[in-house]
């Protein structure tokens, strides 16, 4: 791998990690997600046109490849070849790691449970933290659109979040 290609991963891992992290859910391996974002990236490197930012760019490479391993999670599911082991009860530790453990496996099942536009909308806002603006660049969707996305993505991730006994 070229430098400017090793340098280019490094700057973006984290960011494409928490991305695959959050957008995919608990039934997809984010590591080997991640990996297969940057294969798709570096593969298609020299069709980039500079329209957007590399970020912007590397965040809908993400989204599709996440997709797709969305997709291909719960077809192993439906036929039984995957089995998602349930989050450890008991870990060697303070409690507040086992707390913190279990509320973030349910906050994984949480985001999971919302469709893909209100799911990509609250990761880029609420836990990204871009403005509404920027993520409706990201999601080529009018900023309209994501603060409606916002809303509904809110409300349906506090009643997901309340059902898996997280109140917040």
């Amino acid at each position: 791998m070229t430098d400017a290609r090793a340098r280019f991963c490094e700057q973006y891992a984290a960011d494409v990690l928490r991305w695959v992290i959050r957008l995919g859910g608990p039934h997809v391996h984010a590591e080997d997600v991640a990996q297969d974002v940057f294969t798709v990236a570096l593969r298609r490197m020299s069709t980039f046109r500079g329209d957007s930012s590399e970020r912007t760019w590397l965040f809908s490479i993400t989204r599709n490849v996440v997709r797709n391993a969305r997709r291909r999670s719960a077809l192993r599911r439906f036929v039984g070849f995957d089995s998602l082991p349930e989050p450890p009860s008991s870990e060697p530790g303070p409690s507040e790691r086992l707390e913190s453990a279990r509320r973030r496996a349910a906050v994984q099942r949480s985001l999971g449970k919302l469709s893909t536009a209100h799911r990509e909308a609250l990761v880029l806002v609420d836990m990204e933290g871009h403005t509404a603006k920027e993520a409706g660049a990201m999601l080529a969707v009018p900023e309209g659109t994501i603060s409606s996305r916002l809303h509904h993505a809110r409300k349906a991730f506090a009643a997901a979040l309340k059902r898996e006994g997280i109140e917040g």
